[in-house]
């Protein structure tokens, strides 16, 4: 088991119930693969660098994982479905 950071960045205009229910479900995945959520710390709306997707902001939220490599690209794939998702970042920490 490799332990990963991710970082969600989550569409702002939805109301902070949808927001969690996005981590939620995100978390589910992971554990439908067989990883496990260590912690978990959301950031809040912050103001993106640039625009994103025609978003200049976004809710934040850290996810510390532990999983298998192959169930890494498995996630990648399915939060690149999710379109409350707008931009994520998986991180392998050594």
């Amino acid at each position: 088991m490799n332990t990963y950071e991710l970082v969600l960045i989550i569409n702002p205009s939805l109301s902070d119930d949808e927001q969690k229910k996005i981590v939620t479900k995100v978390e589910k995945q992971i554990g439908d693969l067989k990883g496990k959520v260590s912690s978990k710390e959301d950031w809040g709306k912050k103001k993106l660098a640039y625009e994103i997707k025609k978003f200049s902001e976004g809710f934040y939220s850290l996810l510390k994982v532990e999983m298998e490599p192959g169930a890494a690209e498995k996630i990648q794939n399915l939060l690149k479905m999710e379109e409350k998702i707008i931009r994520f970042l998986l991180i392998k920490v050594s």
